[in-house]
């Protein structure tokens, strides 16, 4: 969802449903020519990782320094 808000654009989107079905297997993700800033291109890749075990948990994810970076609650 962050990747989609993000660039607009889905995180695996082959020209085909099998094309689609590999590129989310193999985890491949590709962000267009848009300006990110490090720390939010850390957390969608961070998120996007398809080995569970390597992936940022609810609470990882809600300390990243992306979101706490302007949080001001």
């Amino acid at each position: 969802m962050s990747y989609f808000l993000l660039t607009g654009m889905l995180p695996f989107d082959g020209p085909s449903d099998e094309d689609t079905f590999d590129l989310i297997s193999m985890g491949y993700s590709d962000f267009p020519r848009l300006r990110f800033t490090y720390d939010a291109r850390d957390f969608v890749t961070r998120l996007l990782k398809t080995d569970p075990t390597k992936r940022m948990t609810a609470e990882e994810a809600l300390d990243h320094p992306w979101l706490r970076k302007d949080a001001s609650c």
